[in-house]
């Protein structure tokens, strides 16, 4: 098996268990102010493990042809997966409605808990690229 193939598996091993873990954890840690919430957080969740999977395994697979661009992959795809999110949960007159300080905290954190996933996987495998050319 290529090293890129064991990393995809790695980091989407370690997505899957933020997904379930995030899932399981979220209603304990941030008790949702309203009842339901206008969101629903398991599929937040699952938006940005999904989003964030696509991102990891296109960089991965993108690095063995044109490791020069990768950077710019990686920009592009934060960017639609913002637009993304947008789309799919924003635009339904959620922001019409005012969200409390928990459900705003509910859509901020696994955004930045899968950026930070996206970012360290990204500057793993660019140092490891570095490191072998020396």
């Amino acid at each position: 098996m290529s090293k890129s193939i064991k990393r995809i598996l790695v980091f989407n091993s370690i997505i899957l268990a933020f997904v379930a873990l995030g899932i399981w954890l979220h209603p304990i840690v941030l008790p949702s102010s309203t009842n339901p919430p206008l969101i629903s957080i398991s599929a937040i969740y699952l938006f940005f493990g999904i989003a964030a999977s696509i991102i990891v395994t296109g960089i991965e697979l993108l690095f063995d042809v044109m490791s020069d661009k990768v950077g710019y992959a990686f920009l592009v795809g934060i960017f639609l997966k913002l637009g993304f999110f947008t789309v799919l949960f924003l635009s339904k007159g959620i922001l019409d409605k005012p969200l409390s300080t928990t459900d705003r905290l509910g859509l901020i954190l696994p955004l930045f808990l899968f950026l930070i996933l996206e970012v360290t996987a990204v500057a793993t495998r660019l140092k490891q690229a570095w490191d072998a050319e020396k």
